[in-house]
């Protein structure tokens, strides 16, 4: 798991009975205790993830989010863009391929790729085995509702892609993992 430093004053979502908490700070937890509950699904056709933990960094007032993803080969995720947050991934295995505003690298075990607030971006698998990652998000709002999908391998719904960037992410995306999904 990500250890925080501890100037960002990270609060676990375990301390929501601390009575230096806003009630404000207290339902936020409450939420994203639900949230972790919920949400692990390893059923997914091109892999699946966990929620490891969920804290709030109380100095930056953000929701923290941490989850193991895993990829399966010759898939990807979703290219896509968050408002509300942004997001490092660091391969735990295998070797991860990713887009960011266009641009298109691999990182291999041990190295991180940072996902700034806005950028519209994905992470696929294009070797023979599966890839982990460790995903921590970190922003005013770390949800699965703050995605906005512009393009999806597996066909699912799409929001348009309207600017210059999402354009050429798309385009990338398109050529790069379009069509290439293992039956």
């Amino acid at each position: 798991m990500y250890d925080a430093p501890e100037e960002l004053n990270v609060l676990e979502a375990k301390y929501k009975d601390d009575p230096y908490l806003s009630q404000t700070e207290i339902d936020l937890l409450s939420a994203m205790d639900e949230y972790k509950d919920l949400d692990e699904d390893w059923s997914r056709p091109w892999g699946g993830y966990k929620v490891l933990s969920i804290s709030f960094n109380k100095k930056a007032g953000w929701e923290v989010c941490e989850k193991e993803i895993l990829v399966n080969p010759g898939f990807a995720l979703s290219l896509q863009q968050h408002r509300g947050r942004r997001e490092r991934w660091r391969v735990l295995e295998g070797e991860l391929t990713v887009i960011v505003n266009g641009d298109i690298k691999t990182y291999k075990e041990g190295e991180e790729a940072f996902i700034p607030f806005r950028a519209v971006h994905c992470m696929a698998n294009m070797s023979d085995k599966p890839v982990r990652v460790h995903e921590v998000q970190e922003g005013p709002f770390c949800r699965e509702e703050d995605n906005k999908r512009i393009l999806d391998q597996g066909n699912r719904p799409v929001d348009p892609a309207e600017d210059s960037v999402s354009m050429k992410s798309k385009e990338v995306y398109a050529s790069r993992f379009m069509n290439r999904a293992p039956a």
